[in-house]
């Protein structure tokens, strides 16, 4: 038996583990990279997405990327966001400022802030947990703010150490963390890539957080020169903290955006879609412990972004209302709602919105009422009562008959709003109204409507429910 053929046959007895849920070290992992095709890793990370969420859900969020400052004292050669303290193209936001981006982001239907900025070496802790108090008192939203290598600096700035800083803005109202400035976590990557924030840094800030309750998120750049197996050495990183004491709530990986950077000189290309595929793969399987992966469609476009829905992600991110980092170094793609909802149900999925944590929100449709015939009026009537008590989502039992083509279905009303009432005819969503089988864009323009709405105070909603009720 030559050694080529030992290899294969080491990867094919290891790939029939790996089908059977066993956990294999990075060992046996550096042995399946070498040797499984990505479409057999992609089959595998499907089935375990699946066994992980069988609700067959894909969740995304609405919000917004507030970058309070770009001063940062760290010199990363990946980056193209920041200006060293001092320079005339630095800043800092004012709170007045913060205030009006949220207040923007709130009337998109966004359901919380994910707030990051540069290693600030000046601002106090009390500007961070001041901005956070305001925050949480006048909008009462979720607050996925600072990466580890901010808490990190934060730590060393005051003196308090990374559990002091970390209580101090939980108390605040802090939700959870962002798992930003994870990169490869191997130092012999890291220390020619950026000054501050080594590996056990960032590991140890995630580790107190879970201790206290905050949920993270793990995530993964890679393009950037790394080896096959720091990639995986910062995968079992990941992977022996959450078994250890968990709190990552998903993982992310994403690639590096070379434009305007440093290290564009010198990584100038970009990770193909198949090579991101089979890494988000490779990260479903891997990090089987940890409950969700998402895709990138911000830095490998929507069309990819679908496909890793088929890759192990149950989650397609965010509409990224703003975002000033990534897309400084070249990440130019962008998707609304609509076009994010589009894409899961093209590919099968129904989209549920979610918050930074991955709780899930209250899904737009809704369950008809207990009756055997119900008609428009009546399904609105009953909206009307419910809506104004939730303002949100509302859910009743029971299956009303639907003509459509002159035949009777007995079937669920999936969504009741403003204008529009839809159900469901086999796998066709038809308008109660108009009788008409409706589009996977129609249904999407429904949603972004329905959120609209949600988003305005009760009178409102009451109003244009009265409204629609009487016309």
């Amino acid at each position: 038996m030559t050694a080529k053929q030992i290899v294969s046959a080491d990867g094919e007895r290891l790939f029939q583990r790996l089908e059977q849920g066993e956990r294999l070290t990075m060992e046996e992992w550096q042995v399946i990279e070498d040797t499984a095709a990505t479409v057999e890793l992609g089959r595998l990370a499907d089935a375990l997405r699946h066994k992980l969420h069988p609700e067959n859900e894909v969740t995304y969020v609405i919000d917004r990327n507030i970058n309070y400052s770009n001063v940062c004292v760290s010199v990363c050669n990946f980056c193209a966001f920041y200006r060293k303290p001092g320079s005339a193209e630095g800043y800092v936001h004012d709170y007045a400022t913060i205030y009006e981006k949220v207040e923007e982001m709130l009337e998109l239907g966004g359901s919380g802030v994910l707030m990051q900025g540069g290693l600030h070496p000046d601002l106090p802790l009390a500007w961070y947990t001041g901005l956070l108090r305001e925050l949480k008192t006048r909008y009462q939203i979720h607050l996925h703010c600072f990466s580890p290598p901010e808490i990190d600096n934060l730590a060393k700035v005051t003196g308090l150490g990374v559990e002091g800083v970390l209580k101090e803005l939980k108390a605040a109202g802090l939700d959870s963390i962002p798992g930003g400035g994870g990169e490869i976590l191997v130092d012999e990557i890291r220390r020619k890539r950026r000054t501050h924030c080594n590996s056990e840094e960032w590991l140890n800030v995630m580790d107190a957080a879970h201790s206290l309750g905050l949920a993270t998120t793990a995530t993964m750049m890679f393009g950037m020169g790394e080896t096959r197996d720091q990639r995986l050495l910062h995968l079992e990183k990941l992977r022996a903290l959450q078994e250890r004491n968990p709190g990552f709530v998903s993982f992310i990986p994403w690639t590096l955006q070379p434009d305007n950077t440093a290290i564009g000189k010198l990584f100038p290309d970009r990770v193909p879609g198949d090579e991101y595929l089979r890494w988000l793969a490779i990260g479903r399987l891997y990090l089987s412990s940890i409950a969700n992966e998402q895709v990138s469609w911000l830095t490998q476009g929507l069309d990819i972004g679908r496909q890793g829905l088929h890759y192990g992600a149950n989650d397609i991110g965010s509409t990224m209302i703003e975002e000033n980092v990534i897309s400084k170094a070249g990440a130019h793609h962008q998707a609304t709602e609509r076009m994010l909802c589009e894409a899961i149900l093209a590919e099968g999925f129904t989209p549920r919105k979610r918050k930074a944590d991955y709780t899930k929100l209250a899904p737009l449709v809704v369950m008809a009422m207990p009756t055997k015939y119900i008609n428009e009026i009546q399904a609105r009537a009953c909206v009307n009562r419910f809506l104004l008590a939730q303002a949100g989502s509302l859910f009743c039992a029971g299956e009303p008959e639907l003509e459509v083509n002159q035949q009777h279905w007995r079937v669920p009303v999936l969504m009741v709003t403003p204008g529009f009432v839809v159900g469901q005819v086999g796998e066709a969503l038809v308008d109660w109204q108009t009788r008409e089988i409706l589009s996977h864009t129609r249904i999407a323009e429904m949603q972004e409507r329905a959120a609209y709405l949600r988003t305005q105070n009760h009178a409102a909603i009451k109003t244009a429910f009265l409204r629609t009720r009487k016309g």
